[in-house]
């Protein structure tokens, strides 16, 4: 991590327990106010149709007791789907709480359906050093929708104006994401590539041999990275557990490597299926601890740390 964040590195949040805890750089949360900027998808979100602030998710971790103790030493706020128009009000937004939490970067908006067009708004995010990356969810999109040319421009020039990729799909969409990154790299494009919530596999509806099967020719591209992250929402009938979670875990970091692998919290989001974050660190840790302390050390903060340069 570079010298202008230690000031934030300073504010880690960390949660009760005995033992030595684990540094988390958290590579995926979600923090809105619903006060300030408009999330038209919340309407049909119950409870969490509410500011969602840092606050919050900081009383939840320092005042609950956890079997995994555990320090936040960094997040990464990944655009919450607010009104396009209020892109750049949510990073200016966000870079407010610098002082006070571990912001280390943010992963933006960008509409890089446009193609050529999105340009502008690109230039604009690379000159703010606190801008790591842009995610265009399209999970909602038609499943070939990632296949369209300006899309398949707008991944291309993330990579010339130095911005990772975020891509939020589901499972079924996997085969023709993995088409459009083919794609992407026969043209000579270095964007880093990152798969959110390990591709979204709904579970148990969406068959595991065929997300398996997804996530082993993801992995055969060079530069796609996955997050450990969002499989708690995936479950379809809310009633998780680490022995349901576990198979995924394993599969993606038995494909994509300990290298290739990083934590990430998506919070509030968990809060779908009344889980709080505590509960996925325990999750994860449980798979991930039985591979020892250098495979904990990257999972949970190095290989956030490298991927979007923080």
């Amino acid at each position: 991590m570079t010298d202008q964040h230690t000031d934030t590195i300073a504010t880690a949040i960390s949660s009760p327990g005995s033992g030595e805890p684990i540094d988390i750089v958290d590579g995926h949360v979600h923090f809105w106010d619903t006060t300030r900027l408009t999330y038209d998808w919340l309407a049909e979100c119950g409870d969490l149709n509410a500011p969602m602030l840092p606050e919050r998710l900081r009383t939840e971790i320092e005042t609950t007791e956890t079997s995994i103790p555990f320090r936040i030493k960094g997040f990464v706020q990944v655009q919450a789907d607010a009104d396009p128009a209020e892109n750049f009000d949510e990073i200016a937004w966000i870079k407010g709480f610098r002082g006070e939490y571990p912001f280390l970067g943010m992963v933006a908006y960008a509409a890089l359906e446009d193609g050529e067009a999105v340009e502008e708004t690109l230039a604009r995010l690379e000159a703010d050093p606190f801008v790591k990356g842009v995610r265009r969810s399209t999970q909602n999109e038609p499943e070939d929708y990632v296949l369209q040319p300006g899309y398949l421009t707008g991944l291309e020039l993330l990579g010339r104006h130095g911005l990772t990729a975020d891509i939020c799909g589901r499972g079924f969409q996997l085969p023709n994401v993995i088409k459009a990154l083919r794609e992407l790299r026969d043209r000579g494009a270095n964007t880093t590539i990152v798969l959110d919530h390990a591709g979204k596999p709904r579970i148990p509806d969406y068959p595991f041999e065929d997300w398996a099967a997804s996530m082993k020719q993801l992995a055969a591209i060079p530069g796609v990275h996955c997050k450990l992250s969002g499989l708690l929402a995936e479950v379809a009938d809310g009633r998780w557990s680490e022995e349901r979670i576990r198979p995924y875990l394993e599969t993606a970091i038995e494909t994509f490597g300990e290298d290739r692998v990083l934590f990430s919290g998506d919070w509030p989001i968990v809060k779908f299926v009344d889980a709080e974050y505590r509960d996925w660190v325990q999750v994860v840790y449980a798979t991930v601890g039985q591979l020892g302390p250098d495979a904990v050390r990257k999972i949970f903060a190095d290989n956030a740390v490298r991927i979007y340069g923080l």
